[in-house]
């Protein structure tokens, strides 16, 4: 369900089923998201936060494995065969683990910023927004 769905309903219901507040609404024409910006306490950031992640497991998974396999893969080796035979490869999945972490920090804020402007996600996407954004930060 998409959230413009949601936003056309007015309120969804939580895992205990209760209906929350969304934290972004629709304007009354539809075309645009407005930030409804207000306190909120912290089971409603837990369960915003919650949504998001069950909603979009998946591309956050495949996120993390796309974008971490190879550093992973060099320090299990290295810790394997013993880490004073290998220092240079543990120097260089550790620069590749740091890199990673940028790319993938930059993909999971584009599934997380479509979410709330009621865009799909797509992998694709987000691992193209990410390079661009990691690009120019380095």
């Amino acid at each position: 369900m998409l959230l413009t769905q949601i936003g056309r309903a007015g309120r969804d219901r939580d895992s205990r089923g209760r209906s929350h507040v969304l934290i972004l609404s629709l304007s009354p024409e539809g075309a645009s998201v407005d930030a409804d910006l207000r306190p909120m306490g912290v089971g409603e950031i837990l369960d915003g936060a919650l949504t998001i992640y069950r909603r979009h497991f998946i591309t956050f998974l495949a996120l993390g494995v796309i974008v971490l396999w190879l550093p992973v893969v060099l320090t299990i080796y290295a810790q394997l065969s013993g880490p004073q035979q290998h220092p240079l490869i543990l120097l260089l999945a550790a620069i590749m683990q740091y890199f990673a972490g940028l790319l993938l920090t930059a993909g999971v804020i584009r599934v997380i910023s479509d979410f709330y402007l009621g865009r799909e996600a797509s992998l694709t996407q987000a691992l193209g927004s990410a390079r661009k954004k990691s690009g120019r930060c380095s």
